[in-house]
């Protein structure tokens, strides 16, 4: 059931990119592949993503562990009560000193699949994680606090120069990091969400605010992040890895 490129194909297929014969050559090879797995995703998200969230729900509600519905997830449960017609995953956020080993062997044991995690400082500082399941991923991003801010999270890219997170772990040995300063409350509250209830952070409007901007509401086809968001920059003094 592939519904993406596997690291080793995606590093391939960049070095590949890198001669400008073969690319040309294999280019429209690549698109179709690329396609073919796009499709296969989509249509997977669309049947599988409700179940899937659902099972998550179920399980970190059995293990205590205080999970919310996260980023373009939190703003279809707000704005339409469901997924948002161009989602492909599930957003989901828990606190790292939540965290614990529990959380994985579960999610192990239930079916889903750890594709890869990012770490700061070995987790201290920074921690993302993706699995996947029944061909629908769901990314966990973890809130930390520091003196300089109460609630932050990473995101992670490629160093300048990567074409992609592999590739970048590969020439440079680590990923870029992003932080990200919004205000995320402990507490959650139950919200419907395509027939079913699941956790969403009591302050949901403030953090779609300041992510998306005071008229959140109001679906946009055109947004797109333009790396202006003054509470979102890039963390130039760590370096975060990515495993598997």
């Amino acid at each position: 059931m592939r519904t993406r490129m596997s690291p080793r194909f995606r590093y391939f297929a960049t070095k590949v990119g890198q001669n400008r014969f073969l690319k040309c050559m294999l280019q429209p090879i690549y698109n179709r592949y690329n396609q073919r797995l796009k499709d296969r995703r989509n249509h997977l998200f669309r049947k599988n993503g409700v179940d899937v969230l659902q099972s998550f729900d179920i399980l970190m509600n059995r293990l205590g562990i205080n999970y919310s519905i996260f980023a373009g997830t939190l703003l279809g449960a707000i704005r339409e009560k469901g997924f948002l017609k161009h989602d492909v995953d599930i957003d989901t956020v828990i606190f790292n000193d939540d965290y614990s080993s529990k959380i994985n062997n579960a999610l192990i044991n239930n079916g889903f699949r750890l594709l890869h995690r990012y770490l700061v400082d070995d987790g201290k500082r920074g921690r993302e994680e993706t699995y996947e399941k029944d061909g629908v991923s769901i990314d966990i991003f973890y809130i930390y606090s520091d003196a300089r801010f109460p609630t932050y999270q990473c995101d992670f890219h490629g160093v300048e120069g990567s074409s992609s997170h592999e590739d970048s772990m590969k020439r440079f040995g680590y990923v870029a990091t992003r932080r990200i300063e919004f205000p995320v409350s402990r507490e959650t509250v139950r919200v419907p969400f395509e027939g079913i209830m699941v956790n969403s952070i009591a302050n949901a409007q403030e953090w779609l605010t300041y992510r998306y901007g005071k008229d959140y509401l109001i679906p946009n086809p055109s947004f797109y992040d333009r790396g202006d968001n003054p509470h979102m920059f890039e963390w130039t003094e760590v370096k975060a890895v990515m495993r598997y």
